[in-house]
Formats: C-alpha cells, sequence, structure tokens
C-alpha cells in the first residue's frame, strides 16, 4: 500500500496538513524554541522523518504520533519508545 501513488500520504501527516491542523500551536512552538517557522519545520523534519512512500511522488509525510507529542509537550524527543 504505501508505495501506491494514490495512498503516499495516507501514512502520516504532510506539512501542509501540519500547518492546517495545528495552525493555533505552531506560532507557540515557535516562539518556545525560538524559531521561524522554516527553522521549526526543517526540524521536525530531522526529528519525525519526513518519509517519502511514493517513487513517482515527490510527496513526504511526518510520523502522526510522534508530531502529535511533539505538538502536545513541546518537547523534541523521541515520542515513538
Amino acid at each position: 500500500l504505501s508505495y501506491e501513488s494514490r495512498a503516499a500520504t495516507t501514512l502520516g501527516y504532510t506539512w501542509d496538513e501540519i500547518e492546517k491542523l495545528f495552525s493555533e500551536q505552531l506560532p507557540l512552538l515557535e516562539k518556545l524554541h525560538g524559531m521561524s517557522r522554516q527553522e521549526l519545520k526543517t526540524k521536525m523534519e530531522a526529528w519525525y522523518n519526513n518519509y517519502r512512500w511514493s517513487p513517482k511522488l515527490n510527496v513526504c509525510v511526518f510520523n502522526p504520533l510522534s508530531v502529535n507529542q511533539f505538538v502536545r509537550t513541546g518537547d523534541f524527543a523521541e515520542h515513538w519508545k
């Protein structure tokens, strides 16, 4: 399923989805960590994988469990443990 282009984004959040779902929390996280939106995105990509499932689409997704925990706690951590 994960290699099927039509399902490429079903196994995680895209950045656009994160910006929509967490529109109120992202400015707080930026302030908490002293980062711009781009810097926060880059660090989230490093921590929460930015998986690319489709060889045909240039769409990446973030681990949803880890992103949810990060938004809840504000801590960059290994939330998958």
